[in-house]
């Protein structure tokens, strides 16, 4: 039989959360710059970061059940949308539907923002009902894309964290980020 032969000690593995951000799609030289400012240089940093406070959605409640004048949450699909205006800010409205019924929702921001709602989108809105003609409408004052919905009961409330961010860095890049 042969004699063992002495391995040498193996390498540690490395950490991947010394990566640099750098390495993350979606953040290129301007982004990693901003972070970079605020001594954010690796992914365990950004991971670190805390939340300077949470968005609240309640559980959502169906389109047929919405009461003018009362502040509301809900879960829908979104069918068409429409933005309008011309500099500073747009108001964007957006068609969504659920099982119950269809509603006119109008979030007011930049005019890129309509650009950031997909079509057949599952969307979270939470803004006060005004009845508009025989429908109603919503005035959006927060909400939440599919991709930032959490994976657990549908009809529960959700907490939304809310981060101090560079300028360069937008809300729905960072999340996406921390994925």
């Amino acid at each position: 039989m042969a004699p063992r032969v002495a391995r040498p000690p193996s390498k540690p593995a490395p950490d991947p959360l010394a990566a640099p951000l750098a390495s993350l799609r979606g953040l290129g030289g301007k982004r990693v710059a901003a972070w970079a400012a605020q001594e954010v240089t690796e992914w365990r940093d950004l991971l670190a970061l805390p939340p300077r406070r949470h968005l609240r959605f309640a559980a959502p409640v169906p389109i047929q059940a919405l009461v003018a004048g009362t502040e509301a949450v809900v879960r829908v699909r979104l069918v068409r949308k429409q933005a309008s205006g011309r500099r500073g800010v747009a108001a964007t409205r957006l068609l969504v539907a659920d099982a119950s019924g269809e509603l006119t929702a109008v979030v007011f921001g930049p005019r890129w923002l309509a650009r950031s709602f997909g079509r057949a989108e599952e969307l979270l809105l939470r803004g006060t009902v005004e009845a508009a003609g025989a429908a109603p409408r919503l005035l959006v004052r927060a909400f939440l894309h599919a991709e930032d919905l959490p994976p657990a009961d549908p009809a529960a409330p959700t907490l939304a964290p809310q981060y101090e961010l560079p300028e360069a860095i937008a809300p729905r890049l960072h999340r996406r980020c921390l994925r």
